[in-house]
């Protein structure tokens, strides 16, 4: 569905079904950003003697690409209302 305008009225009357998507989303973003920090972190450590991080790394992407398609289906979710994610 292509975004649309909407009134004050109808944007106001979505917001108890949109705010809980969008806060949602945050929490997954800081997930997202937790876990690449995560992979930097470990990926530098590898440079170094990297013994025992596999699993730690393997545990770090799983989260990166978990929220990363939770955050996708949430957009998805918001967009088939008409609403533009920016």
């Amino acid at each position: 569905m292509a975004p649309r305008l909407f009134s004050r009225d109808e944007a106001e009357s979505l917001l108890p079904q949109i705010a809980p998507l969008l806060w949602k989303a945050r929490d997954l973003k800081k997930q997202h950003d937790e876990s690449q920090a995560d992979i930097i972190a470990l990926q530098n450590q590898a440079k170094g003697n990297g013994h025992g991080i596999d699993t730690d790394l393997a545990r770090s992407r799983s989260s990166l690409e978990q929220a990363a398609v939770a955050i996708n289906e949430i957009i998805e979710r918001i967009t088939k209302l008409g609403i533009e994610v920016k």
